[in-house]
């Protein structure tokens, strides 16, 4: 099994703003073959267990998107969660197993569009809107630096084509939980 990086020590990682995060790590690991993957529904409710804002190890957070990174190496994949209980990487199996009940109810059940890296660099932008209150406060203090802008689509604010799961957005491809933990053990 080859061994994935480990998670740097200097990653940027602030609360609630879990794209961000992941845009930097897959930065950090711009060599290799790495994913960012967006987790919704339709109706942004998805049910995540083994999470550190979970109540208890037995109650899944309920996020309204969750947003990881897949790095594949020559035989396996792995994930890097920032949010989930057990360090990263993880393998993916094990890490889908923890993570998503396939039994769960329809409204809290996962979807995943998974975006290519240098994709995500390409195009994604957020002007953080998506995190402002009816008052204009932020629902949670946002990072210091500057919101992500891409080259393509600077000043705009393309969070909603990330997150939405609708087959139409042109970022990525959209998969069930099976078709997705099928696409993370292939290899090739």
């Amino acid at each position: 099994m080859s061994i994935p990086p480990a998670l740097p020590e200097t990653a940027i990682y602030t609360s609630c703003y879990c794209e961000e995060n992941i845009y930097f790590l897959a930065k950090s690991f711009i060599d290799h073959e790495t994913y960012v993957v967006f987790v919704s529904n339709e109706n942004k409710t998805v049910a995540i267990w083994n999470q550190k804002r979970a109540r208890s190890p037995d109650i899944p957070v309920v996020w309204d998107y969750h947003v990881i990174l897949v790095l594949k190496t020559a035989n396996s994949s792995w994930i890097y969660d920032f949010d989930a209980v057990n360090a990263s990487p993880i393998l993916l199996e094990e890490y889908m197993g923890r993570s998503f009940l396939p039994d769960v109810l329809p409204a809290f059940r996962c979807l995943f569009r998974v975006v290519p890296s240098r994709l995500f660099f390409e195009t994604f932008s957020s002007d953080r809107s998506h995190m402002i209150c009816p008052d204009g406060t932020y629902s949670v203090t946002p990072p210091t630096y500057p919101a992500i802008q891409s080259v393509a689509h600077s000043g705009s604010n393309l969070m909603d084509a990330f997150v939405s799961m609708d087959s139409d957005k042109p970022y990525g491809e959209v998969m069930s939980l099976e078709a997705f933990t099928t696409w993370g053990e292939s290899r090739g």
